[in-house]
């Protein structure tokens, strides 16, 4: 294109040019993964295993906290000799993620205490960790001490002791009835 008017002639080419976008690849969404627990087996009533772990994964994980949510007779840390609590908030700053959970077992009842450990957040799926152990009764390895009769009257008497470790506990005393 040729403008005249002046005496000056300016031309103007157009030129065309292509562009293209760099490539974003796929979009990775937030997940979390977990490896598997080892079951606690049988555990006497009243008194805490030794830990068990699993590993928590998460990867696209934006910077909101995981969290490691209760079942009832579990407990966690993130180190095995730590403080166990009942659930865990844990701060993690987003992308990639991996965390080792320490897991207790404390049985209060003689009963099967399989379920579910959830873990959340970091924008991913919820997921479960299945949790397997038994509370059991066990007899006891210390006996009860100190036994006394501080009452004793012809139809009753008063008892004390001072417990051993047994989760039932019975306490049998000869008596020897005179004439």
């Amino acid at each position: 294109v040729a403008v005249t008017g002046t005496g000056i002639t300016t031309d103007y080419t157009a030129t065309t040019r292509s562009a293209s976008l760099p490539s974003m690849g796929a979009y990775e969404s937030a997940s979390l993964s977990a490896t598997a627990l080892t079951g606690f087996g049988d555990v006497c009533l009243n008194t805490t295993s030794s830990p068990n772990s699993f590993t928590i994964t998460g990867t696209a994980l934006t910077a909101v906290n995981v969290s490691v949510g209760a079942l009832s007779g579990f407990t966690y840390s993130t180190t095995s000799g730590g403080t166990y609590t009942s659930s865990l908030d844990l701060t993690q700053p987003g992308g990639s993620y991996s965390q080792t959970i320490y897991v207790k077992f404390s049985p209060s009842a003689a009963q099967s205490y399989n379920g579910n450990i959830p873990v959340v957040g970091g924008g991913a799926t919820s997921i479960n960790v299945a949790a397997t152990g038994s509370g059991i009764l066990c007899a006891p390895t210390t006996q009860a001490l100190g036994i006394t009769f501080p009452t004793i009257q012809s139809t009753q008497m008063t008892i004390n002791w001072t417990n051993g470790n047994g989760t039932s506990r019975a306490v049998f005393v000869p008596l020897q009835l005179r004439h």
